[in-house]
């Protein structure tokens, strides 16, 4: 009889199949049968509450409140004669004309002079009859001085010794100049006196952070204390800015650091540049792991992803 040579392959695992059961059961006590494997049982299903799935509404359009910026106003040049007192007194309301827009400063005596040799009650009393000269800058003026804020000036219009007091400057009517959360970045800063006169000079544009200053988003006021010193003649000048910085509420514009794994190659006189950047993947069940790239060139294949087996 001839036999094929699947069927022959057949028959023979079903001869060693019955050989081996045979010396298994050879191999047993009299009279017991060789275990037979069976799967394990499965797990009792857990049966848990639900709902059928419909469809959600989708939120009306008064939910989803689009953003439109506030209107930019820049300050126009002015000035005016603030009497600190007692309590908080602005410079919104002296020495301007009616039909004036109102400064965007706030001036408060801080209580305490400078001046040595004072009790505190003196100090006071000196600060509540303190006129200051307030200010403003226009905007070219401001970027004249590297300023993309508010600049502002604040000098003694009397006789008075030194002393610390509290200043608030109004950045409402900018918040929104810039981008990127302009209004949540913003600082208060001091600047040289010469940064009015000479604001060409970089040693006029040196911006010093006011210690302590806080900016209050919900109120949109930079405020802080600075100590103005006495006129001396017509010295004593103070010089504020409102300016930007890279960190606010929404996040950060500072650089980050750059990573190495990337690799870059160029063509030589062909113009051709190349560049990859490994992507981490998860370890393997058994094995090492497959290796992704992503990988560009600027001849003929604008993107690619490469997988390779990293086996030696």
């Amino acid at each position: 009889m001839r036999t094929t040579a699947p069927a022959a392959v057949v028959l023979a695992l079903t001869l060693v199949a019955q050989l081996g059961a045979t010396a298994e059961a050879a191999s047993l006590p009299s009279g017991r049968k060789p275990k037979l494997w069976s799967p394990r049982p499965l797990p009792a299903q857990v049966e848990v509450s639900g709902r059928d799935l419909t469809g959600e509404t989708r939120a009306s359009a008064a939910e989803h409140k689009q953003f439109s910026p506030v209107a930019v106003s820049w300050p126009k040049a002015a000035s005016a004669v603030v009497p600190l007192g007692s309590g908080r007194v602005t410079a919104r309301s002296h020495s301007l004309p009616a039909n004036a827009a109102p400064l965007p400063v706030t001036v408060t005596a801080a209580g305490l002079s400078e001046t040595t040799g004072k009790t505190q009650r003196d100090a006071a009393a000196a600060d509540a009859e303190s006129l200051v000269r307030v200010r403003v800058a226009s905007r070219a003026d401001a970027q004249a001085a590297g300023i993309r804020g508010l600049l502002v000036s604040l000098q003694r219009a009397d006789s008075s010794a030194g002393s610390r007091m509290a200043v608030g400057l109004d950045y409402a009517g900018i918040v929104d100049a810039y981008g990127g959360d302009y209004g949540s970045r913003l600082r208060l800063v001091s600047l040289p006196a010469c940064a009015l006169t000479t604001p060409g000079r970089s040693r006029c544009r040196v911006q010093t952070p006011v210690v302590g200053a806080v900016n209050d988003t919900a109120a949109r006021e930079v405020s802080g204390q600075v100590v103005l010193p006495a006129a001396d003649g017509g010295g004593g000048l103070v010089v504020l800015a409102v300016e930007s910085e890279q960190e606010g509420t929404a996040g950060t514009f500072s650089a980050t650091s750059l990573s190495p794994a990337g690799s870059w190659a160029h063509g030589g006189n062909t113009g051709a540049f190349t560049y990859s950047y490994p992507i981490t993947v998860p370890p393997s069940v058994g094995g090492p792991p497959p290796g992704v790239t992503l990988a560009y060139s600027s001849s003929g294949v604008d993107g690619r992803t490469s997988a390779s087996n990293n086996q030696a």
